[in-house]
C-alpha cells in the first residue's frame, strides 16, 4: 500500500509540473514575431534545410553557417515537418525542451533526495526568470541545457545509487549536448566531475564510470554527423574546431568581449527571484550532516560554480550561456526548501535573505526610475517594459517583506505553524510568477514592431507578390527573421558580411551577385525591376543623398524598407 499510494503521489507531483510548465511555456508561443538577430537565424537554418533537402549541411541565408552543430536544426525543421513553417513550429522543440528539463529536475530530484525536494526542485527552475525567457526565446541555449544537464543528473544517478543505465545515459545525453553546441557539451562535464572529486575526495573509477562502453556510445550519437559534413565541406573542420571553439574562447574574434564579473551579473539576475538564497544554500550544504547528501549537494554546488568560471574566463560572452547553471540551484533549492517546509530548518537564513532582497530593490529604485524617465525619450521598448517591470518588482518585493516578517513572528512566537501554513509562502510565489510571467509574455507581443522585422517583410510582399530582389544594408543579422518571412535569399549590401564570410568566402563565384557594393545597389535601383532595401534609420540618414530616387515603404520603430517602386 505505501509503494501504491508513493506512485499516485509522484503521479500527482508529475502532473502539477506538466501543467503549470505546460501553460508558462507553452502560452503563445506562436503569437510573438520572430525577433531580429538570434530568431530569426534560428529558424531560418532549418526552414532552408527543410527548402533543399539538406540535413548534413547548415546554411544561412543559403551560405553555409558552420558556427553551431547539426541537433537543434533538426529538431526545428521536424517541427516545421509536423506543424508548417510559422513562428509556434520554430518555437516548439524550445519549449517542449524546456518542459522536459523540469520534468527531469524532478525525476533526478526524487531519486536523488526525494519526492517533495524534486517537486519543489522543478518549479523553483520554472520560476526562475532565467530559464523561463530562454525557455520561450528561439536560441540554442535552452535545448543545450537539456542535454547537458540530463548529461550530468545521469553521472550523478548513476554514480550515487549505481544505477549502470544512468551511466549510460551520461554518455549518449553528453553526445546530444555535443551535437547541439559543440565540445562545451563534452569539456563541461569533464571539469565539473573533476572539481567534484576533487572537492569531495571521491576516487573515480574507470570501471563504474564505464569509459570504454561510454565512450562508444558518445561517438555513436556524435561520430556519424561529424565525419558526414566533414567529408563533404572539409574546411568545417579548421573553422568549426579551432576558430569557433578555440579562437572564440580564447580571442575577441566574436566581438563580444565583456569584463570577467560579468556572468556573476548575468547569473544573479538570470536565478532571480532565488538569488539571494544561494549564500545560504553554500552554508547548509557544507555542514549537512548526512554525509551522502553532502556529497551530492558538493557535486551540485561544483556544477553551478564551475559554468560560471569557465564562461567567465572566455572572450566570448553572452547571457544564455550562463542557463546551464540553474537546474543545479533549482535542486539545491528544492533540497532546503523541503527541508523548511518539513522541520522549518534554515528558516533564519531565508529570512535574512529576503530582508537583504528587499533592501537591495529599496536601494535601486532611484535607479530604476532614473532609468525608467531618461529611457523614454531614446528607447522606443521603456514604454512598452518599463511599467511591467516596475509594477512586477513592487509586487516581489512586498511579498518578500511579507514573508520575511512572518517568518519572524513565527520564530519569535515559538509556536511551529501547520504544513500547510508553511507552503503558503511558496504557493504565494507561484501563484504571483504565473500571473507576472503572462504579463510578461503579452508585453513581449507588444513588442514585435521594435523587435522583429516582420511588419517590413509583409509589406514587401504585400508590394511585389513575386519575388523582387530583396537587400540588406549594414549587415544581414539584422534582418535574419526578414527572410525566414520572405522566404528567400536576402542581397548584402556592403562591406560587412558578418556572420555570413566564412558561407561567402566559401564559394565567391556563385555567392558574388549576393553580396555587393553600394555602388552596385545604385545600379540595380537604377533599373525598371523592383529593388527594396532594408535599413537601419540611422543608417539611411547617412546614404539616402548617395541613393537615387527612393521610396520609404514601410517603417518600424528603428527600421525601414525602401524601394524604386514609385507607384
Amino acid at each position: 500500500m505505501g509503494s501504491l499510494n508513493a506512485f499516485f503521489s509522484s503521479q500527482r507531483y508529475l502532473l502539477l509540473i506538466i501543467l503549470a510548465g505546460g501553460f508558462l511555456l507553452f502560452f503563445r508561443i506562436g503569437d510573438r514575431a520572430l525577433y531580429s538577430k538570434d530568431e530569426g537565424r534560428y529558424a531560418e537554418i532549418p526552414r532552408e534545410m527543410v527548402e533543399m533537402r539538406d540535413y548534413v549541411t547548415p546554411r544561412l541565408n543559403y551560405v553555409l553557417y558552420f558556427e553551431k552543430p547539426a541537433l537543434s536544426y533538426w529538431l526545428t525543421a521536424g517541427s516545421y515537418r509536423l506543424f508548417g513553417v510559422n513562428e509556434g513550429a520554430a518555437r516548439f522543440p524550445l519549449s517542449a525542451l524546456g518542459l522536459l528539463t523540469l520534468v527531469a529536475t524532478f525525476v533526478f530530484g526524487r531519486r536523488l533526495f526525494g519526492e517533495r525536494p524534486g517537486f519543489i526542485g522543478a518549479m523553483v527552475l520554472l520560476m526562475t526568470i532565467g530559464f523561463f525567457l530562454v525557455s520561450r526565446f528561439l536560441v540554442i541555449d535552452g535545448p543545450f541545457t537539456f542535454f547537458f544537464a540530463v548529461s550530468l543528473f545521469c553521472f550523478l544517478d548513476g554514480w550515487m545509487n549505481d544505477r549502470p543505465a544512468s551511466m549510460r545515459g551520461f554518455y549518449v545525453f553528453m553526445g546530444l549536448a555535443v551535437l547541439t553546441k559543440g565540445l562545451i557539451g563534452v569539456v563541461l562535464p569533464g571539469l565539473i566531475i573533476l572539481c567534484w572529486a576533487a572537492v569531495a575526495r571521491e576516487r573515480l573509477s574507470l570501471r563504474r564510470m564505464r569509459i570504454p562502453s561510454g565512450a562508444a556510445l558518445f561517438l555513436l550519437v556524435t561520430a556519424p554527423w561529424f565525419v558526414a559534413v566533414t567529408l563533404k565541406h572539409p574546411s568545417f573542420f579548421d573553422f568549426f574546431f579551432i576558430r569557433e571553439h578555440f579562437m572564440r574562447y580564447l580571442t575577441p574574434i566574436a566581438q563580444r568581449e565583456e569584463p570577467f564579473y560579468y556572468f556573476l551579473i548575468v547569473g544573479a539576475v538570470f536565478f532571480l527571484p532565488w538569488t539571494l538564497l544561494i549564500p545560504a544554500f553554500v552554508k547548509q550544504a557544507w555542514s549537512d550532516s548526512d554525509p551522502r547528501r553532502r556529497k551530492t549537494l558538493a557535486f551540485l554546488h561544483c556544477w553551478w560554480a564551475v559554468v560560471i568560471v569557465f564562461f567567465s574566463l572566455s572572450k566570448s560572452k553572452l547571457p544564455p550561456y550562463i542557463l546551464p547553471m540553474t537546474p543545479p540551484l533549482a535542486m539545491i533549492a528544492g533540497v532546503y526548501l523541503s527541508d523548511f517546509y518539513s522541520q522549518l530548518s534554515g528558516m533564519r537564513y531565508i529570512r535574512k535573505s529576503l530582508l537583504l532582497f528587499t533592501a537591495v530593490i529599496a536601494c535601486l529604485i532611484p535607479y530604476i526610475l532614473w532609468e525608467f524617465v531618461t529611457s523614454l525619450k531614446t528607447d522606443a521598448d521603456a514604454p512598452l517594459v518599463f511599467p511591467h517591470a516596475i509594477a512586477l518588482i513592487t509586487l516581489f518585493t512586498l511579498l518578500a517583506a511579507a514573508i520575511a516578517v512572518i517568518l519572524r513572528i513565527w520564530k519569535k512566537t515559538g509556536n511551529a505553524p501547520s504544513r500547510r501554513l508553511r507552503a503558503a509562502p511558496f504557493i504565494a510565489f507561484v501563484m504571483l510568477f504565473m500571473f507576472g510571467y503572462a504579463v510578461i509574455i503579452l508585453a513581449m507581443e507588444r513588442m514585435n514592431t521594435s523587435q522583429s522585422a516582420r511588419d517590413l517583410a509583409m509589406a514587401i510582399r504585400n508590394s511585389s507578390p513575386a519575388k523582387s530582389v530583396v537587400c540588406a544594408y549594414g549587415g544581414y543579422e539584422r534582418w535574419s527573421d526578414c527572410a525566414f518571412y520572405l522566404k528567400q535569399r536576402i542581397t548584402v549590401v556592403g562591406d560587412n558580411a558578418g556572420e555570413l564570410t566564412f558561407g561567402r568566402d566559401a564559394d565567391p563565384a556563385g555567392n558574388k551577385p549576393y553580396f555587393i557594393s553600394l555602388d552596385e545597389f545604385k545600379e540595380l535601383a537604377r533599373r525598371d525591376d523592383p529593388v527594396y532595401m532594408l535599413i537601419k534609420k540611422n543608417g539611411f540618414s547617412e546614404i539616402s543623398g548617395e541613393l537615387p530616387p527612393m521610396t520609404v515603404l514601410a517603417e518600424t520603430p528603428k527600421g525601414l524598407v525602401i524601394t524604386n517602386k514609385m507607384d
